[in-house]
């Protein structure tokens, strides 16, 4: 029993050929059905399949039978004569005469231009080339650049250059495809249907009438040409030629001194322009020398500290003997060392100083700014955090015998002698402050109170 016998036996029939359940029966149908569809859709789908061959077929037969078409003029006649069966394919592209090049340069697709492909006879000739061209580009004897009753047209290759004949073992044959071909051993060739305005071969005409005297490029040459044929004739020719000197210097004497003046005031403009920046520069040269030379000094006062800072105790020294020493720096923030008890603060300001160029004076001081003279001990600041404070003007290295100073510290001479004084006065009341611990026994004479 097929499908389609399935899908149209009844219920009863299907019972009792052991399909007691109605789902049984109503699966069965319904893949019946399922198959029926999909038996039909791959005849649909073969029959879509073999009119698409037949239509691909028809196409090529069509395209191997096609023939090129000609442009036909008014009265219904070929306008380039019979063709032939045989052709080739070429592109053909639009170029345009560029007056500021002097040359033909492409046109571009969006202005009626590009290039196209198309099959001509193998025995075109060049005319019958440009008319081909005329057709395809200027329809209806227009485009986007103008007319083509306003135009002159040539045939060029890539490179913007004519092509008129071909020579073939020394002499010149007309221009056909085939031979074009044949000639260059080209499989695909690119020509240009070139163009210009009628009004440019006018312009040539006026170049020819233009004044030799005139102050052009063209007069300039002509004088040139002058002068060499004097040097080559007799007298005459000499004197033809200082008269059109002096003609051309009585008529252009005006424009001469004007374009003078303008040359003049050009050449003052750039000398000054470059005096303005010789000064720049020299103004700079000078400033990464002053930065130079102020950091060769900060170094050199660095490293003479550096060069007095005490190495640091080693571990056979008994604790008793080292003191830790803790600073605030305003760059590096907070630092430490550990000293030897029997080190002034002098050491101290040493090894603050080595450690940056910055700041180059400065003076330690502890809460609430109490200053550190570098003659005190270490021991009396162990374990107390210091604070470093910029100064203007370098601190005397000892207050009480301000002409003996270090590299880094004041120097006495001259006017700094009333500013360190006054720095010695701030000194005078000093106290250390006390770190001592209290005795835990009184002393004798205390015990007799």
């Amino acid at each position: 029993m097929d499908f389609l016998a399935v899908e149209h036996t009844p219920e009863h029939v299907l019972i009792d050929m052991g399909l007691t359940r109605k789902g049984d029966i109503y699966t069965l149908k319904a893949m019946c059905q399922s198959k029926k569809k999909s038996t039909s859709g791959d005849h649909e789908r073969e029959a879509r399949k073999r009119q698409l061959i037949q239509e691909i077929v028809k196409e090529k037969e069509s395209r191997g039978k096609r023939k090129f078409s000609r442009p036909v003029s008014a009265d219904g006649k070929s306008t380039v004569g019979k063709h032939s069966a045989k052709t080739r394919r070429i592109s053909l592209g639009l170029m345009q005469f560029d007056k500021k090049k002097r040359k033909y340069v492409s046109v571009r697709y969006s202005k009626g231009g590009g290039t196209r492909l198309v099959d001509v006879p193998v025995t075109m000739r060049k005319d019958e080339l440009i008319e081909e061209g005329k057709a395809l580009f200027f329809q209806n004897g227009e485009c986007p650049l103008g007319a083509e009753s306003d135009m002159i047209f040539e045939l060029v290759n890539f490179k913007g250059e004519v092509v008129n004949t071909l020579e073939e073992n020394g002499e010149a044959k007309p221009f056909t495809i085939q031979k074009y071909f044949e000639h260059y051993k080209l499989s695909k060739v690119q020509l240009y249907i070139a163009f210009r305005p009628l009004a440019d071969e006018d312009s040539d005409d006026d170049e020819l009438m233009e004044s030799a005297f005139s102050p052009s490029d063209k007069g300039r040459k002509w004088r040139q040409t002058l002068q060499l044929e004097s040097k080559s004739d007799g007298p005459e020719s000499q004197l033809a030629t200082s008269t059109a000197s002096e003609l051309y210097s009585a008529d252009c004497s005006p424009w001469h001194n004007s374009q003078l003046e303008d040359e003049r005031k050009l050449k003052a403009e750039q000398d000054k322009q470059y005096q303005e920046s010789l000064e720049i520069d020299s103004r700079k040269r000078k400033t990464l020398e002053d930065e130079i030379r102020e950091l060769s000094r900060l170094e050199e006062v660095r490293r003479a500290r550096e060069a007095r800072v005490p190495k640091e105790p080693g571990n056979d020294t008994g604790a008793s003997a080292q003191v830790l020493i803790v600073v605030q720096h305003p760059f590096l923030g907070r630092i430490s060392r550990v000293f030897s008890a029997e080190e002034m603060m002098l050491a101290v300001y040493d090894w603050v100083g080595s450690l940056n160029h910055h700041p180059e004076h400065f003076s330690l001081h502890v809460q609430p700014a109490v200053a550190i003279s570098p003659q005190d001990k270490v021991l009396d600041f162990q374990s107390v955090v210091i604070y470093v404070e910029s100064l203007e003007q370098p601190l005397p290295m000892s207050f009480t015998s301000p002409e003996v100073s270090f590299k880094g510290f004041a120097d006495v001479e001259g006017s700094m002698q009333d500013e360190w004084s006054l720095q010695i006065s701030a000194f005078e009341d000093y106290v250390p402050p006390v770190i001592e611990e209290i005795p835990h026994q009184l002393l004798q004479h205390n015990n007799q109170r």
